[in-house]
């Protein structure tokens, strides 16, 4: 999994720069104590097979390293909120 991590890295930055990924990373394990190694990503796709076609194009799954399962998610409530800090080049979400 290692050899493919610098190629999936530079797709999901790929992803963000077109605006299609909306959020990526590990999950914990139920402990709480460390990452397990897997992971969520979400998606902007219009459709399934849109979805499945990027998650096709990401190395970790092109390489079978990683496999995948895609579910729809309606999001319905919630808000995200960002702060940009020009003078000191910082930004926070919230």
């Amino acid at each position: 999994m290692q050899e493919h991590l610098h190629g999936h890295l530079a797709y999901l930055r790929e992803l963000e720069d077109r605006g299609v990924l909306f959020a990526a990373g590990p999950l914990w394990t139920d402990d709480g104590e460390y990452f397990a190694g897997d992971g969520m990503l979400i998606y902007r796709a219009g459709s399934m097979s849109e979805a499945q076609a990027i998650a096709d194009g990401d190395p970790m799954h092109i390489s079978g390293a990683r496999t995948y399962r895609i579910r729809p998610w309606f999001l319905h409530d919630g808000n995200i909120g960002m702060r940009v800090i020009l003078s000191q080049s910082r930004h926070e979400l919230f």
